[in-house]
């Protein structure tokens, strides 16, 4: 059977190890929370871009339908 203090000393060293692993761990969730915050935002970009886009196009063919003559009113 070991003895006391060295049971205890290898308690501590596990501890120290799974207190490393969890510190790690933490810092990787981080980065990865940090690297999905910014595909958010290149997302929210994109989906802003787009959405001028598709109102320029509905402007020009509303534009479009006016100047031809084929703009229907609206009820």
């Amino acid at each position: 059977m070991k003895r006391p203090e060295r049971r205890d000393r290898e308690e501590e060293r596990e501890i120290e190890e799974t207190q490393a692993e969890l510190s790690r761990a933490q810092e990787t969730i981080g980065r990865e929370q940090e690297k999905i915050g910014r595909e958010q935002e290149k997302m929210g970009r994109q989906q802003e871009r787009m959405a001028k886009q598709v109102q320029r196009k509905v402007e020009q063919v509303i534009e479009a339908s006016v100047r031809n003559g084929t703009a229907q009113p609206v009820n």
